[in-house]
């Protein structure tokens, strides 16, 4: 794709284990995004419930049909904009839990959901491993996303990934 898109990258605080809080900070960047014209918002890894859980991460986890990632998807409808935001995703098939990045298109519909591969240190504890990378049609373009370890083994995330999907090119990356 060779058009220009402006994406609005978030490096901010969010509030431990405190979602509606952290909706509410969010929905202000967006507000602040879509004003300068961004097509996306990328927000940090488990931003809307703070990373450090630990015990309280099954209780905090949300499948993509709960609330949080409604309101959101609300957001992105209203505001226009598509939106790529780290959580806790509960898979209610299993009850696995895994630490997902969601992107919603700038209607509020889920275009993807990435769950992470290359899980650090205490995550093993809490949360189960992604298996597969994902990819998105989004405002912007193509795009394929990685969460936070994920980007030091990247090597390992797309080598098999390149060769799967020859036909895509090259993939911008989206980090959480």
């Amino acid at each position: 794709m060779n058009r220009l898109a402006r994406i609005a990258v978030v490096q901010g605080d969010c509030t431990l284990g405190d979602k509606a809080r952290n909706l509410k900070r969010a929905a202000i960047l967006i507000d602040r995004a879509a004003e300068q014209d961004a097509a996306l918002v990328l927000f940090p890894e488990m931003y809307l419930t703070g990373y450090l859980l630990q015990e309280n991460t099954r209780e905090l986890a949300e499948t993509l049909s709960g609330p949080s990632i409604k309101k959101l998807a609300k957001i992105a409808q209203s505001r226009q904009i598509s939106i790529c935001m780290g959580f806790p995703e509960l898979e209610p098939s299993n009850r696995e839990i895994f630490n997902s990045a969601v992107c919603l298109s700038d209607q509020g519909e889920i275009l993807t959901v990435y769950r992470k591969i290359h899980l650090y240190d205490e995550e093993k504890k809490y949360f189960s491993v992604g298996s597969e990378i994902k990819i998105a049609e989004t405002a912007i373009g193509r795009a394929g996303f990685l969460i936070c370890y994920d980007h030091v083994k990247r090597h390992r995330c797309f080598t098999g990934f390149h060769c799967q999907h020859e036909a895509l090119g090259q993939l911008p990356g989206c980090l959480c």
